[in-house]
């Protein structure tokens, strides 16, 4: 029988957890963490990552596995991912993805391939640049190895046009191969995916507040603590929202740090609504004003409806 998993996806900020925990109670499953940032220790603020008494409210996976100087990347998350979800299948528990990272959760469900070294640090560290006319120079280079990807990857979105030539160098294959596998969202479980949505001022406002809260609750504090016990973050820790920025500042810079993090967390969002907005396959459940039964009620009806219940 192919194994049933309920993903839950949507922008940051929008309530993803205490829905999850909610549902993990109600349907006595276990939650997988599909979060980039959230499998470093130490960062917990910055990453929104559940609280103590929210992870003794359910079983949560995926959280608090590597150190911050180890790099991470979605080849070793499909990994660990697919082993947590066997787990928890061979409990007859329901397995819970969680997470706004749209890479992350088809890496976990769909049948694709990543190439072993991707994302490697030294790569990286290579073609990221801030400047335009290099971005340019990238996407340039790109054209003439791949022009197939370059057709479909605009110059400005420099993160897809790094992580195009990573793989063109890790693996040697185009990486237009591996859009071509994309296009083709084929689940290799029986996966049911709900969508949380909202009004986009809405979600704003509440990543405004949730980044206000997070320095608040002395996110600043964390990064120095970080650099200070465990040394250098890897590359890909280093380049988490917040951490980022906040490691680049002088301490006078702190306001400007902060509205370029809402700025960041901002397109972030929009980025991650327009990623789920292309799967077809995504139940969206309008978040709005309504209270948090009410979603969570609307989501186990559906969940019913699709035979999604294990005990």
């Amino acid at each position: 029988m192919v194994k049933k998993v309920l993903a839950v996806v949507g922008p940051t900020a929008i309530g993803k957890t205490t829905v999850a925990i909610d549902l993990a109670k109600e349907l006595d499953g276990e939650i997988i963490s599909a979060d980039s940032m959230q499998v470093y220790r130490g960062m917990d603020i910055g990453t929104a990552k559940p609280s103590k008494k929210q992870l003794s409210e359910a079983i949560h996976h995926l959280i608090d596995i590597v150190d911050v100087s180890e790099e991470f990347n979605v080849s070793i998350f499909q990994r660990i991912a697919r082993e947590a979800i066997d787990e928890i299948c061979a409990k007859t528990k329901l397995p819970i993805l969680v997470g706004g990272s749209g890479l992350y959760v088809r890496a976990a469900v769909d049948d694709l391939q990543f190439a072993e070294g991707e994302l490697g640090s030294e790569i990286r560290r290579t073609y990221e640049t801030d400047n335009d006319k290099e971005k340019l120079e990238l996407w340039k280079r790109l054209k003439k190895i791949d022009p197939e990807s370059a057709k479909r990857i605009p110059y400005q979105n420099q993160r897809r046009v790094v992580r195009a030539l990573e793989v063109i160098e890790s693996s040697g294959d185009p990486f237009s191969k591996r859009l071509i596998d994309w296009e083709n969202k084929k689940s290799i479980y029986n996966t049911l995916f709900i969508g949380l949505t909202m009004a986009r001022e809405q979600l704003y406002e509440r990543i405004e507040t949730r980044v206000d809260e997070m320095i608040n609750r002395g996110l600043l504090d964390e990064v120095n603590k970080i650099v200070e016990e465990d040394g250098p973050m890897s590359v890909t820790a280093g380049q988490a929202l917040g951490y980022k920025e906040l490691l680049d500042i002088d301490i006078n810079d702190l306001s400007e740090a902060i509205k370029e993090i809402k700025k960041r967390t901002r397109n972030l969002a929009k980025r991650q609504m327009t990623w789920f907005k292309r799967d077809e396959r995504i139940n969206w459940i309008e978040v709005g004003k309504r209270n948090e039964s009410e979603i969570v009620g609307d989501i186990i009806d559906l969940v019913s409806r699709r035979g999604f219940i294990v005990r």
